[in-house]
């Protein structure tokens, strides 16, 4: 499975403007939440994390299946404890992933560089959300065509998703963002304590958001990583989170001698490129660029717009983007194809498709109106993107519509943005921000999804869990990032 459909999700991307609302809409049955105290862990035993070298400790904690009916059948989660050198250790800090739909063991190669030095005084304690990794995942075999026209690439895929959904063991009715934030619950009291604090990255911070709704006198703070708003649909937001990412660009090619002296006014080749393919695209024979074997490809302006967008999350990827676009702006797509794939290279168990399903299907797709996503979209260099496409996947997948809304009253919080993120916005955070008493938000310069490893960020960080007094940080240390150079081809263009 390639990214083309998880372009939604790295955010999540997911991604910042709405009323105040009051807690959350939906609601479970009151024994779930006293029934938690009566639910354990197994013993641990010794594992790993991919990417990850230190001690880890792995158990796992049954919990109900619907938790409206917290008596009925059960699934297992996996939980893994990195234990702390200190013989008293702190609240634990809670690590909650991405995606939706990417398992908490996934985080391994975060864990060093961004909170190895939490483990002096705490525990640190990931979970595999319901529906990913070692709890009950939810995979979807979907066979996903390299690039097609917007309506057959659809038609290509609903069935498939159809096919999917007959075939779980499980209704993904109950893989929801609160049935996720009651398990985390259970594991809290499993864990004996009355308060963790939660580290939440994209999509993450939407489940500690959550949390912090949900059980506001167990969540001692909140670190949330490039914010994505409960109360704000994806849709709604993301073409203009990517057009401000790209215009960015646009603005730092021109900023660069080096840059703009090998590609020029960079906003004029990819106008270039668009009339180029036209809107119906153009059908290209290109050699692969793993087999080498020559290749049948439309070049759509979907294709383009999602290699801009995935490019955009990350400087490293961010920087190749002029080379690519002002090749591809002169007829030479095969850079654009190679980059694409690059892109899109991450193995289909990163992300389990079906627990992204079911989050978007029930918590942002049905609360964008396509009138709203169109006004939402207009002049962006995306447009409408991939709305249509998900209205149709969700149509055939078995949930019901969840309306989620920010907490009120959140325990002291750390709001960290990458300036270049193309999903998750300073002004998400702004936005959460808002509504929260106690909060310092860090914008990080010359950075794009997910900062918590860059820089001073982790000593950041351990110093606000330390003290809670998220006013009293000082960010002057980010003074000190400096932007990744563009990428020069080695053809001449520039010295």
């Amino acid at each position: 499975m390639t990214r083309r459909m998880y372009s939604l999700g790295m955010m999540l991307g997911i991604g910042v403007i709405f009323t105040p609302a009051p807690a959350l809409t939906q609601t479970l049955a009151a024994p779930a939440t006293t029934a938690v105290t009566e639910r354990s862990l197994t013993p641990y035993t010794h594992c790993y994390i991919d990417n990850y070298s230190g001690p880890v400790q792995c158990a796992h904690l049954t919990v109900p299946i619907d938790w409206g009916t917290p008596s009925g059948d059960s699934i297992a989660l996996k939980v893994m404890r990195l234990p702390s050198l200190s013989l008293t250790p702190l609240d634990p800090v809670l690590l909650l992933a991405g995606g939706p739909g990417q398992a908490g063991a996934k985080l391994g190669g975060l864990i060093r560089p961004a909170f190895a030095k939490l483990l002096r005084t705490r525990e640190i304690i990931v979970i595999d959300q319901r529906g990913t990794g070692g709890s009950h995942p939810l995979p979807c075999d979907i066979n996903e065509p390299l690039a097609l026209d917007p309506d057959a690439y659809q038609a290509a895929m609903v069935p498939q998703v159809k096919a999917c959904a007959d075939s779980l063991d499980i209704d993904p009715e109950f893989f929801g963002s609160l049935s996720a934030v009651h398990d985390i619950d259970a594991l809290r009291a499993a864990l004996g304590r009355e308060k963790i604090n939660l580290w939440g990255g994209s999509y993450g911070t939407r489940l500690a958001l959550l949390y912090a709704a949900e059980f506001p006198d167990h969540a001692r703070s909140l670190i949330l990583d490039s914010v994505t708003p409960p109360s704000l649909p994806i849709h709604l937001t993301k073409a203009q989170s990517q057009d401000r990412a790209f215009q960015l660009l646009l603005s730092d090619c021109a900023a660069s001698p080096r840059c703009k002296t090998a590609y020029g006014d960079l906003g004029t080749a990819y106008d270039t490129l668009l009339t180029s393919i036209g809107t119906d695209g153009l059908q290209v024979s290109l050699p692969h660029p793993t087999t080498g074997e020559m290749t049948e490809i439309t070049i759509t302006r979907e294709l383009i717009s999602g290699a801009v967008f995935s490019g955009l999350y990350r400087p490293e990827r961010r920087q190749h983007l002029p080379a690519i676009l002002k090749k591809a702006s002169l007829g030479e797509f095969a850079p654009l194809l190679a980059f694409s794939l690059w892109l899109n290279g991450g193995s289909a168990d990163d992300l389990q498709f079906g627990l992204m399903l079911s989050v978007f299907c029930a918590e942002d797709v049905p609360h964008a109106t396509a009138d709203a996503v169109r006004a939402a979209s207009e002049n962006t260099i995306s447009g409408a993107g991939d709305y249509p496409l998900w209205r149709a996947m969700c149509s055939v997948w078995p949930v019901t519509p969840k309306p989620y809304h920010d907490p009120e009253n959140a325990p002291p919080t750390l709001l960290l943005s990458g300036n270049l993120d193309p999903v998750t916005p300073p002004s998400s955070a702004a936005h959460v921000a808002a509504k929260i008493d106690v909060f310092r938000h860090i914008i990080v310069p010359h950075s794009g999804h997910i900062t918590s490893m860059i820089g001073c960020v982790p000593d950041l960080i351990g110093e606000f869990l330390e003290t809670l007094d998220p006013a009293a940080l000082d960010p002057a240390c980010l003074d000190s990032i400096t932007p990744l150079p563009f990428v020069i081809l080695p053809e001449g263009e520039a010295p």
